[in-house]
């Protein structure tokens, strides 16, 4: 993880996590975001990271469309941290895998 000021970024994600990061998501209105989940499970979208879980969510509570995108393996799936429920999302389900 490299940490620069209060904005970190993960390598393992990518993902931008922080107060600093949440601060300057407040200063922007969001026409369209696609989000990557940890799992799905009753209706709710979860995380392993408590930091990811604050970002994603102030990304759907500033978007007026947003896309969560899954595959197989992410549902009846329960994590530590729900970041939202699927009524606040459409979801865009994968299972393509690569033919030889």
């Amino acid at each position: 993880m490299f940490i620069y000021y209060e904005v970190s970024y993960k390598l393992l994600t990518g993902a931008l996590i922080g107060w600093e990061a949440i601060s300057t998501l407040q200063k922007y209105n969001i026409n369209l975001a696609f989000l990557g989940v940890n799992g799905i499970d009753h209706n709710e979208l979860y995380t392993t990271d408590p930091e990811e879980a604050m970002i994603k969510a102030e990304v759907i509570k500033r978007a007026k469309q947003v896309y969560v995108l899954a595959d197989q393996t992410k549902f009846n799936h329960k994590l530590l941290v729900k970041f939202a429920t699927t009524n606040e999302v459409e979801i865009i389900s994968a299972n393509w895998k690569k033919s030889n």
